[in-house]
């Protein structure tokens, strides 16, 4: 599968893997950063920003996907950093792939269980009748019941795009992403441990790692180091993104 990227900056590479219900745009800013040293390819995973949708969605595909990527891009090998559940896809990247990841950064995400909840989101993304609805302030307002808090609306709705002249739809796959959304909080099957640089990042308050989890990570990723960055909840890179980007940087540089 042929992923849409954009590339930010100059040197060695760098791939950016968004969460779910996200695309690369998410991650502008910090790429413009990283983007001073590294040559940054911010990827659309498969059903969602502008790659291709296909019903087979699981991490080994979209691994598999990153793994082309590269291969694609004549990339030797590259640093990769994933957040959520593109977190999960840079582990099992590392995991599948070792030989093409230089250093892995999973943001605010292991490699348990973690099943994704949101029932009442997933009813709001399937109820919506691009048919009557014909503006995206009719979509907001369609939404707000299933989404009341008024960001995680709009980082939803930024999935809304114009298909044709005067008629709105989903740009991400919706129905192949709820259909598998059990796939996506699953645990990832360790058969041989990354013997690469690896750095877990969570966000203080975020409970998607918590001490319990941290010795299997470190039997997975044994040369792991575990960072916890403050007045952050899952979404650490957004919550606090100078701190965020400071100790990445330092750990890609080698100085953390």
């Amino acid at each position: 599968m042929e992923l849409y990227y954009r590339k930010i900056g100059a040197g060695e590479p760098l791939i950016i893997l968004h969460g779910l219900f996200g695309s690369g745009m998410n991650w502008n800013t910090l790429a413009n950063f990283f983007g001073q040293r590294y040559e940054v390819y911010l990827v659309d995973q498969r059903n969602h920003g502008k790659s291709p949708h296909d019903a087979i969605f699981n991490y080994e595909v979209m691994a598999a996907d990153a793994a082309q990527f590269i291969a694609d891009h004549n990339i030797d090998s590259a640093s990769i950093i994933g957040h959520s559940m593109g977190g999960k896809t840079a582990i099992q990247l590392a995991l599948s792939y070792p030989l093409l990841v230089n250093k892995l950064v999973a943001v605010d995400m292991g490699i348990k269980e973690q099943p994704v909840q949101d029932a009442t989101l997933q009813e709001g993304l399937l109820s919506l009748d691009f048919d009557t609805i014909l503006t995206r302030k009719a979509a907001d307002k369609a939404m707000e019941p299933y989404i009341p808090d008024w960001g995680t609306r709009q980082f939803i709705l930024q999935n809304i795009h114009w298909v044709e002249d005067k008629k709105l739809g989903w740009r991400m796959n919706v129905k192949a992403i709820i259909e598998n959304i059990d796939e996506i909080g699953r645990e990832i099957v360790v058969r041989n441990p990354y013997q690469g640089e690896a750095l877990f990042v969570k966000g203080a308050a975020s409970n998607y790692i918590v001490s319990q989890d941290i010795p299997a990570l470190l039997k997975a990723f044994p040369r792991a180091k575990v960072e916890e960055i403050p007045n952050a909840g899952h979404w650490v890179h957004a919550d606090n993104p100078t701190h965020f980007g400071a100790v990445v940087m330092r750990f890609l540089e080698g100085n953390g």
